[in-house]
């Protein structure tokens, strides 16, 4: 026993003595790999962005930590758009806006408008946007000692996530009387679902990820959660761990060029097999049958209401505007087109393009949120004038005219609410 004995003492302090080469070897060895990704990332900066990008649109905005991404700084650029040209310049928060100062006057009631491109408006002059459009019309009939502000707080490709967090992380410290939240069925119901990008950027293209929320254990989680490129989501298995992760490769991806085009090069971001793949599947499922669409309304949901929830604690109201479809309102203005559609698509027979508003109305009223849907009054302008309200028959943004109807409508639909302080 005792030479059995010493023989393994024998052997761990062997083990001991070598214990210091050991370590220095495996020193050297991460040395070596920190060494070689700083050689990796610095080529990579020399090389610059994955993507060259040629609209001005895109190139006007970058990625963000805090909401995926928005516009750039003081941004100008020169915007043509079927035949129209137009200057457009981006304010110091890279919102196509004029300046706000952050402290509101006493006389002034501030409005927060969120969402889109369809916001933002950049097919259009800032003076012509809805936004500028609601400000002149509630001012028209403002009362004595009062001032309307409306901030266009939109950026293109925006989704509900992130003007919650637009929200939470800067918009609140414009203390807004009324928050204003435009919501496109167009697009809106996918941006809500994990992996939705923009590819932006002044010098050249990255990736830009959007945060997104989840649904755990059956209710609405109120944190973000971040997407790590390479690290697939699961939705609805929200564990801490998966979090802390994420939150440290979605971090160590906004700094790192070597990880953006590693990114750019290995994963087919873009791809998504859902419901939105097809601009009418929301037309169809009236018995609500698609697990993913129907997971999409529970965020979109959660996303709003939460919005109103921190909205509320800073004493602001919120309400939601629903921006119409192009196409739904082209299919309920000309009958001949709605029956072209379904020659070509005979699944479309029953569709109907209203459901996606109903759905989302019925949602947000059980959560005392009231809501303002525009399809009806574009629907009845282009069967009394005729005029398009759109840039275009495949267009999804609005015209200038389809702006200012936007935004008289709004007006109106506040006023009628009781939402603004009009004759007070």
């Amino acid at each position: 026993m005792s030479f059995k004995w010493s023989v393994k003492k024998e052997m761990f302090m062997s083990k001991i003595k070598r214990m210091p080469e050991l370590l220095s070897k495996v020193g050297l060895i991460f040395l070596g790999i920190l060494i070689a990704l700083a050689v990796a990332e610095f080529a990579a900066r020399l090389l610059g962005p994955p993507y060259e990008i040629g609209d001005e649109a895109h190139r006007s905005h970058q990625c963000d930590p805090q909401v995926g991404w928005r516009g750039v700084p003081n941004a100008s650029m020169t915007i043509s758009w079927n035949n129209y040209t137009h200057q457009v310049d981006l304010n110091s928060q890279g919102m196509h806006d004029r300046e706000h100062a952050v402290k509101k006057a006493d006389h002034v009631f501030r409005i927060l408008m969120l969402g889109d491109s369809m916001v933002e408006a950049l097919e259009v002059a800032q003076n012509e946007t809805s936004s500028h459009v609601l400000e002149e019309v509630l001012n028209s009939k403002a009362g004595p000692g009062i001032e309307f502000e409306v901030i266009n707080a939109g950026i293109f490709a925006w989704g509900p996530p992130q003007e919650l967090m637009y929200f939470r992380t800067e918009g609140y410290l414009y203390t807004p009387d009324l928050v204003l939240a435009v919501w496109f069925p167009g697009n809106d119901l996918l941006d809500v679902l994990p992996d939705h990008i923009m590819t932006g950027g002044p010098e050249g293209g990255v990736h830009c990820f959007a945060p997104y929320f989840e649904i755990c254990a059956g209710q609405f989680d109120p944190e973000p959660w971040l997407a790590a490129p390479g690290i697939p989501p699961t939705w609805q298995k929200c564990s801490l761990y998966r979090r802390w992760i994420t939150n440290v490769f979605n971090g160590i991806y906004n700094h790192s060029r070597l990880y953006q085009r590693l990114t750019a090069a290995t994963i087919s971001v873009y791809d998504k097999d859902t419901f939105s793949t097809n601009l009418y599947a929301p037309w169809l499922d009236f018995s609500r049958e698609d697990d993913v669409l129907n997971y999409a309304y529970q965020i979109t949901k959660g996303t709003y209401s939460q919005l109103s929830n921190e909205a509320d604690k800073i004493g602001a109201k919120t309400a939601l505007i629903i921006a119409p479809v192009n196409q739904a309102v082209d299919v309920d203005v000309n009958p001949d087109h709605r029956a072209y559609m379904i020659a070509r698509e005979p699944i479309l027979r029953d569709a109907d393009p209203n459901l996606p508003y109903r759905v989302f109305f019925e949602l947000m009223e059980a959560e005392g949120v009231p809501v303002l849907n525009l399809h009806p009054s574009f629907v009845s302008r282009v069967k009394e004038g005729g005029e398009p309200l759109f840039w275009s028959a495949t267009a999804v943004h609005w015209n200038v005219l389809g702006n200012h109807l936007a935004g008289e409508k709004i007006a109106e639909w506040l006023i009628q609410q009781g939402l603004v302080p009009i004759g007070e």
